[in-house]
C-alpha cells in the first residue's frame, strides 16, 4: 500500500510540474580572461543548411535574444559588430520510466508460508527534449568567448503559444548568466 502511495504521489507531482509549463536547465562557460563590458554591439551569425532548427523557431530565438540583450547594454548592429552569436539546437528522444505497485515479502503465518504477491506497474513516457545552445564569439580574434546551454522538455504535438513560451523562457534564462561574473 505505501508503495502504490509513492507511485500516485509521483505521478502527480509529474502531471503538475508538466502542467506548470517548460522546466529549462541552463548552464554557461565564458572566458575568464575576457573584459566583457568592451562588447557594446553584436549580430548574428547564419546557421548551418543542416540545423535541426525551423525558421520560425530561429525569427522567435533572434527576437528573444534582442530584448534579452537590449536592457544589458547591447544592440544588435551588422556594421563591424563586436559579438556574433551563433543559435544552436538539437532535438532528441528521451524516455522517463516510473515504477509504483505493491508487494509484499515472504512470511509465515503458523505453518505455511506464502511467497512474493502483487504486481508492479511500469510507466514509460517518451518525451522529446529540446536544447538550445548560444555561442558568443569576438568578431576581431573569431574566438568563443561566452556559450550558453538551455535544456528542457518539448510538448508533443507543439502550438504556437507553446513555442513562443518555451522560446522566450529559455533564452531569457540563458542570457540571465551574460555577462558572467569578472574573474577574480
Amino acid at each position: 500500500m505505501k508503495n502504490l502511495l509513492y507511485g500516485v504521489v509521483f505521478l502527480a507531482a509529474n502531471l503538475f510540474l508538466i502542467g506548470c509549463g517548460p522546466s529549462i536547465k541552463v548552464g554557461y562557460d565564458y572566458d575568464t580572461e575576457k573584459n566583457f563590458s568592451e562588447y557594446k554591439t553584436y549580430d548574428f551569425l547564419t546557421n548551418p543548411d543542416n540545423t535541426q532548427m525551423k525558421e520560425l523557431t530561429l525569427k522567435r530565438v533572434k527576437q528573444a535574444i534582442i530584448r534579452e540583450l537590449s536592457p544589458k547594454g547591447l544592440v544588435q548592429s551588422t556594421e563591424n559588430p563586436d559579438l556574433l552569436i551563433a543559435i544552436h539546437t538539437d532535438i532528441r528522444s528521451k524516455a522517463q520510466i516510473a515504477t509504483y505497485g505493491y508487494y509484499y515479502s515472504p512470511y509465515a503465518v503458523y505453518w505455511s508460508s506464502y511467497g512474493y504477491y502483487g504486481a508492479y506497474n511500469v510507466e514509460v513516457r517518451e518525451f522529446q527534449k529540446g536544447t538550445l545552445v548560444l555561442d558568443f564569439v569576438d568578431s576581431k580574434s573569431k574566438l568563443m568567448v561566452w556559450q550558453g546551454v538551455g535544456e528542457g522538455a518539448l510538448p508533443e504535438i507543439p502550438r504556437t503559444e507553446q513555442i513562443e513560451k518555451i522560446v522566450n523562457k529559455a533564452v531569457k534564462e540563458i542570457i540571465k548568466k551574460y555577462p558572467p561574473p569578472k574573474a577574480k
